[in-house]
């Protein structure tokens, strides 16, 4: 169950207010979801948010006349949030206010007696993506650590784990050029050995009883195996045979962008292909993640999450322009044009709007209406069976 688009409210756990009603009653709901499936649950919620991941997660306020939250970024961060409470006063309220929200969000959710595994920070390594200075990421290294240890306190015997994206592993670390690569190579770049290396040495303070990682093909059309097998290779050998692949998946549905600086889909639009997606592309990348995670011992993940169970949008609304073929449908293409229409107010491209609501639009194991994708959804009941 991840709650990375439910925000944490802030407010609440900082200043004692009360919890928005509807981040509760979506709470709540989540809770009696997973519930009614009588299965474990692994609960996933963010540390940082932005772009980045270097700021504290995302804000959640209640949202007037509808029933979802409203989610905002944090207050007063454009990057690098230092954690350390000497040299940021604040840090010591937003690390306990945050210790709080975990410990409440996991409660919540262990009512059901369904909470199997933990994984309380997601994407954790991407903040090394934002150039901040090595004393920021020192303490956010401690950070986790008091985060871990407080839920150890309340679950000793439970799995818990930050997650890590591997691309993120591959590159830049502590100023090394680690080029963008070319995924497409048959062969990894020889540089990008020493790059992994050095991201995967950057998370040795970071406490985990699983080593927990994220990885998307997106974008990078003609991936080869060494995608994932290059970065799970620098791990130790206890970690290589005890992984989670906490996030994954891959586009059934092309994903098409206007980036013409607009508001709307009005002409003239600069609509661009930027990610290929068909319901073999994402077979096949699901078959890697099985082959590279199988060969236990030495590589075996015990926990393979897919990104989705189904669509949150539908082909029309990964097109551009964005079309409706059904009535009912509208209000996809009403939200993409507002979240463009929100970034060209706010001076950003509306562009980089667009990309964020349909980047995983379409990673499900189902389509929109519910209709499983034959290839996929055998795949996935195959693995499930084993034992």
């Amino acid at each position: 169950m991840d709650l990375s688009y439910y925000g944490v409210p802030w407010n609440s756990f900082l200043y004692e207010q009360p919890l928005p009603v509807s981040w509760s009653e979506r709470l709540w709901a989540a809770v009696k979801g997973v519930d009614s499936y009588e299965l474990p649950v692994m609960l996933q919620f963010p540390i940082n948010g932005n772009d980045k991941r270097s700021c504290p997660a995302s804000n959640a306020t209640d949202n007037p006349g509808t029933t979802s939250p409203g989610v905002n970024d944090f207050t007063g961060c454009a990057r690098c949030f230092d954690y350390d409470v000497i040299r940021n006063p604040v840090a010591s309220f937003v690390r306990q206010a945050f210790v709080n929200y975990a410990l409440a969000v996991s409660y919540a959710f262990n009512t059901t007696e369904t909470l199997a595994i933990i994984n309380f920070g997601t994407d954790v390594n991407r903040a090394l993506e934002d150039g901040c200075p090595a004393e920021i990421w020192a303490a956010q290294v401690e950070f986790t650590q008091q985060v871990y240890a407080s839920l150890k306190e309340l679950y000793p015997a439970m799995a818990l784990f930050p997650s890590f994206s591997l691309e993120t592993l591959m590159q830049a670390q502590d100023g090394m050029a680690c080029a963008q690569p070319n995924w497409g190579a048959k062969a990894a770049p020889a540089a990008l050995v020493a790059c992994a290396k050095a991201g995967y040495a950057a998370l040795a303070g970071i406490p985990r009883d699983a080593f927990g990682w994220s990885a998307f093909p997106t974008g990078h059309s003609g991936y080869q195996p060494w995608y994932l097998t290059l970065p799970l290779s620098t791990l130790t050998p206890a970690e290589r045979a005890n992984q989670v692949v906490a996030n994954t998946g891959a586009l059934s549905i092309p994903l098409f962008v206007n980036f013409a600086n607009t508001s709307n889909y009005l002409p003239p639009t600069q609509c661009v292909e930027l990610a290929s997606g068909a319901p073999a592309e994402a077979n096949a990348w699901f078959a890697l993640v099985l082959q590279v995670t199988a060969a236990a011992p030495a590589s075996h993940a015990w926990v393979v999450n897919f990104k989705a169970a189904r669509d949150t949008l539908y082909a029309g609304a990964m097109d551009c322009p964005c079309t409706t073929p059904l009535p009912a449908l509208a209000g996809y293409c009403a939200l993409l044009e507002a979240y463009r229409a929100a970034c060209f107010a706010a001076r950003f491209a509306p562009a980089a709007c667009e990309v964020g609501i349909k980047l995983y639009g379409a990673m499900g194991v189902r389509d929109l209406f519910g209709a499983p994708r034959d290839l996929l959804y055998a795949a996935l009941q195959a693995a499930r069976a084993k034992p």
